[in-house]
């Protein structure tokens, strides 16, 4: 209810404000209709039942973000720290022709960082 109402003074009607509605208009209609003695049924667990889907949803919800935000941190873990750079031996202007398969090179492990 809370979220709800601050969602309506601030005329953001979301997804709290539609729930709290529907459940608050159907917990009303449920005891005007016991108070009335007009024969029929009567509602009371509308209310419950979709608070619960509601609760059960954001519990779901928080569980996917939660995992998302595990699994992301565990890929963050797989970056490389350092990598192998190959230059080749003597100086070149073009490195276009430059092969490493056929030519000479020289390898240095560097800092990820350092690699633009």
């Amino acid at each position: 209810y809370k979220t709800a109402y601050y969602g309506i003074m601030r005329r953001v009607y979301g997804m709290d404000v539609l729930v709290t509605l529907g459940m608050t208009s159907s917990y009303l209609y449920a005891t005007m209709a016991t108070w009335s003695n007009e024969a029929g049924y009567r509602f009371f667990e509308t209310a419950a039942v979709l608070l619960c889907f509601v609760l059960l949803g954001k519990w779901m919800n928080a569980m996917a973000v939660c995992r998302t935000s595990d699994a992301l941190t565990s890929l963050m873990k797989l970056q490389a720290k350092s990598a192998l750079r190959v230059l080749p031996l003597e100086k070149i202007t073009d490195f276009r022709k430059w092969n490493p398969l056929v030519d000479a090179y020289k390898e240095e492990i560097v800092p990820i960082q350092q690699i633009q």
